[in-house]
């Protein structure tokens, strides 16, 4: 005899309709706190729950029929992958932390259960990936990881400084001593000279220790941002390529800000250089000067320097764009390393100095950059309870 429709065993039997509802549930709660996919032998995603469109900006349309090397970010190696299809196509649980990359280019990390589903032979039929968001987590341990990193190294730059600091100016003192006991016509003085202006330069490379410390001496005020930069004009138009359209967005009406106009003038400096160099030798492309208002709600890491976590406020923010060649991922995460370059005569402390410069004013920076789609910098600087 031909067996029953489903509908037939259904009536016939209530436990399966109770089961079939009790699964349905199961689904139900999974989907609703879950990022959820199932996929077939081949690894061809065969179902995507709204959690999983949601994290990956893909629609379930783009999702189904693809592997899931759509969202793969390029962040593990073969062999982890190698691994993960050697364990769940032995019929095991596979469970780890894993990297992707949404549609949009973010990138985001999810823990990852992997289940197997057998069929009647007891073989993998299909598998179940059950993820969680825990990007929040992982850029928060990095940020604990740099931060420790910074506020040892900041401590040891601190101390270094100041006792260099002192050796300098003791070095300077007995130079300028010698010149003033010397005949003018005595060929010393040329020696002098260079011994005076190592001196200066090393002067300055300590200055820059302190303000990667953060240890630099501040004369902090009330600065109104667009003022600074428009006084500022000048020296930014000189300092951008001869080829590059230089633009200035300034919002109106920007609140104060406590800072110190010398360092603030320095970073934005420091910002419009390296957005020059960003555009090679020919120097045409677009850099953008622009300032805001932001108000976050809550605390924000950033992936790119995530040793400063932007907590909750109201901020002035100064943004320097180009349209240059970008940073690859693979060096993004160390542009603020103490002595990191990529420039065959790069030197100094940079960007980390930016970095201390900005932890003693309170305030942090976001970068973006693509390669071949230039960069952005977006400092954020707290303004003052009235």
């Amino acid at each position: 005899m031909a067996p029953w429709p489903l509908v037939e065993r259904r009536a016939a039997d209530p436990r399966l309709a109770e089961e079939l509802a009790e699964l349905r549930g199961y689904k139900a709660a999974m989907d609703a706190h879950a990022i959820v996919a199932v996929t077939d032998l081949q690894g061809r995603i065969t179902y995507a729950n709204d959690m999983f469109c949601a994290i990956s900006r893909y629609s379930r349309e783009e999702l189904l029929g693809r592997d899931h090397r759509i969202i793969n970010s390029g962040h593990h190696p073969k062999a982890f992958f190698a691994d993960l299809w050697r364990t769940i196509l032995a019929g095991q649980v596979w469970k780890g932390e894993i990297q992707n990359r949404a549609k949009d280019g973010t990138c985001y990390w999810v823990d990852t259960t992997v289940v197997p589903l057998p069929g009647a032979d007891g073989k993998p039929r299909q598998f179940v990936a059950i993820r969680a968001d825990i990007t929040q987590r992982k850029l928060g341990e990095e940020a604990l990881r740099l931060s420790q990193k910074l506020e040892s190294l900041g401590v040891l730059a601190g101390g270094i400084a100041h006792d260099f600091n002192n050796l300098l100016t003791s070095i300077l003192g007995n130079c300028n001593m010698a010149a003033m006991g010397l005949p003018e016509a005595s060929p010393a003085h040329g020696h002098l000279a260079q011994i005076e202006k190592a001196s200066l330069r090393a002067a300055d490379l300590t200055r820059q220790m302190l303000a990667y410390a953060g240890k630099a001496r501040a004369a902090m005020e009330k600065v109104d941002l667009n003022w600074l930069l428009l006084g500022l004009r000048p020296l930014v138009e000189a300092a951008a390529a001869p080829g590059a359209d230089l633009r200035f967005e300034l919002a109106p009406q920007l609140p104060e800000i406590l800072g110190d106009p010398s360092q603030l003038q320095q970073v934005v400096m420091n910002l419009v250089t390296n957005a020059r160099e960003a555009m090679g030798e020919g120097g045409r492309g677009t850099i953008t000067v622009r300032t805001g208002e932001q108000v976050l709600e809550r605390e924000a890491v950033n992936s790119a320097a995530p040793a400063i976590p932007i907590p909750p406020g109201r901020y002035v923010t100064l943004e320097v764009a180009d349209t240059g060649c970008g940073i690859p991922p693979d060096i993004l995460g160390r542009i603020f390393d103490p002595f990191f370059s990529t420039k065959f005569l790069g030197r100094g402390l940079g960007l980390s100095a930016l970095l201390g410069m900005l932890r003693g004013h309170g305030g942090s920076v976001q970068v973006q950059s693509e390669p071949g789609q230039g960069s952005r910098f977006r400092l954020f600087l707290p303004v003052p309870d009235p």
